[in-house]
């Protein structure tokens, strides 16, 4: 899809066409399911351009799964509903017992105390993200090998916190 915009920054019909025609040949297989990740980032250019295809794309068997954050419906608030075969599916926080479930599957064997846990999973308020990063940026810095006493363990208050801080130790 990189490189479908001519000088002017709008969408040749010619490359959609062709994005097109290449979707419907993977379907032509058995069917293709095609991923867009995060469009609340996307720019109108991206989304006007799915929107046109899933429209015309109707004799082939192909799926869109289109993720993202809510702003994106501020955005575009008819984004996913309202057309035939199109749905909008929105996601809550993970509950309690949750993400204590999803923290033990993550964690695998290896287990943490559960002052630790209890500290994850207040802090992460639901996030699934939150809990992956804070597991894998405690196994990168040795702490739950060395099983290190829960107070000498910080455990950010945000996700930004905790990918900051992830990022500047890279």
């Amino acid at each position: 899809i990189i490189g479908l915009t001519d000088a002017k920054g709008s969408t040749s019909e010619e490359a959609e066409w062709a994005v097109r025609r290449l979707f419907e040949i993977l379907a032509e297989g058995g069917g293709l399911v095609v991923v867009f990740e995060d469009l609340h980032w996307a720019e109108s250019l991206l989304l006007d351009m799915i929107d046109r295809i899933s429209e015309r794309a109707v004799d082939a068997p192909l799926m869109f799964v289109c993720t993202g954050r809510p702003e994106l419906l501020e955005v575009r608030p008819g984004w996913g509903g309202g057309r035939l075969n199109s749905a909008t599916i929105f996601l809550d926080s993970l509950g309690e017992d949750e993400t204590r479930q999803l923290i033990a599957n993550v964690l695998g064997p290896k287990g943490a105390s559960a002052e630790i846990v209890d500290r994850i999973v207040a802090a992460s308020e639901g996030n699934p993200l939150f809990v992956e990063q804070m597991i894998a940026a405690l196994d990168d810095d040795g702490l739950l090998d060395a099983g290190a006493p829960p107070e000498e363990i910080s455990v950010p208050d945000s996700i930004q916190s905790l990918l900051a801080a992830r990022i500047d130790g890279l």
